[in-house]
């Protein structure tokens, strides 16, 4: 064997723990555990890490109901707009036929005006002569 493997197998050798090592690490450990446990962060955490599943559903329901609301003020919004189209589509239909029958109007008391103009005219002018 190399030197190397020689340094190597006595260093992983089995030793036996001094006394009390075991209660020791098992004592600095509950210690610590203590310590964590008062620390203000983990009585924090540790609230809501009971009631996690109560707070992920209640993220969810709100996350529901605001998509909820948010589609129906959409909803409501377009059926406003088309009934606001539809109005508008109704009042041009109606203003619309109702120039048709002024514009009618028109020429026909401008052809009526202008046969009577005419007629107007020429005994004024015969008068004139």
């Amino acid at each position: 064997m190399t030197r190397f493997e020689d340094q190597l197998r006595a260093a992983l050798q089995h030793e036996e723990p001094p006394a009390g090592f075991a209660d020791r690490v098992l004592a600095r450990a509950a210690e610590q555990d203590e310590r964590r446990e008062r620390s203000l962060w983990f009585q924090f955490r540790n609230m809501f890490a009971v009631h996690r599943l109560r707070w992920a559903a209640a993220a969810v329901a709100i996350v529901v109901v605001a998509s909820g609301v948010g589609l129906r003020v959409e909803e409501q919004r377009r059926a406003e707009g088309e009934a606001a189209k539809r109005q508008v589509m109704l009042a041009l239909r109606i203003t619309g036929e109702k120039w048709q029958v002024v514009a009618k109007e028109i020429s026909g008391k401008t052809d009526t005006r202008t046969d009577q103009s005419d007629r107007n005219t020429h005994p004024d002018r015969e008068n004139q002569e």
